[in-house]
């Protein structure tokens, strides 16, 4: 199923009474969004390294899947909005406290939803939701438009959060004998560079724009 077919399945099963069907859809939701979730974090926390991101995209993926079951219809793009309003919220918390607290951050889905450009949930302030709706399109397009292997690379390093020598090799050997040129830690380094400059770049226009 897409985004859509899972929320559309949630309504559904909740309006029958599944509540267990209903909680696996948009359990199954939640974790497609790990890949941008953790790519939105790193972005923003990169100077932190690999395990404070990697444990603020995991608590943030847990909250959402604590909270999600609130969902009462939205379509995927607002469903998409909540989680990432979520990891806005633990990268708030994290430059607050210092440190990524573990306990729990529970959110209504609707508690902002037509509220202005800043919103308050659990006595944090957040950006309002067409930013995170922003951040998440704006990734994808840009994943979207990369040659294959550099988004091979750029999943690998910068959204899973793999070393370097590692992405390098396992990129050669995804596409051994079709690369024009060797793939090196050097390689990794300036195509992950790269990106996360043109992922700023697109934000930075989005919020213009916006």
């Amino acid at each position: 199923m897409g985004d859509a077919e899972l929320i559309d399945h949630a309504v559904e099963a909740r309006a029958a009474g599944e509540a267990e069907s209903a909680e696996r859809a948009l359990q199954i939701f939640a974790f497609g969004m790990e890949g941008p979730l953790r790519a939105m974090v790193r972005n923003r926390l990169d100077s932190h390294g690999d395990t404070v991101i990697d444990e603020i995209a995991e608590r943030a993926l847990e909250d959402a899947i604590r909270s999600i079951h609130r969902l009462r219809g939205q379509t995927p793009q607002e469903a998409r909005a909540f989680v990432f309003r979520i990891a806005r919220l633990r990268i708030v918390d994290f430059h607050r406290s210092g440190r990524v607290r573990t306990e729990p951050i529970d959110t209504d889905p609707d508690a902002d939803r037509g509220a202005g450009p800043e919103a308050e949930a659990d006595g944090l302030r957040v950006e309002g939701e067409s930013d995170a709706i922003d951040t998440a399109l704006v990734l994808e397009q840009a994943l979207a438009e990369m040659r294959e292997d550099h988004r091979a690379v750029v999943e690998l390093f910068v959204v899973s959060g793999h070393n370097a020598r590692e992405t390098a090799e396992r990129v050669a050997s995804r596409f051994d004998g079709r690369l024009d040129d060797s793939m090196s830690e050097q390689n990794v380094h300036q195509i992950g560079s790269r990106f996360r400059k043109d992922l700023r770049r697109r934000l930075e226009g989005a919020e213009r724009t916006s």
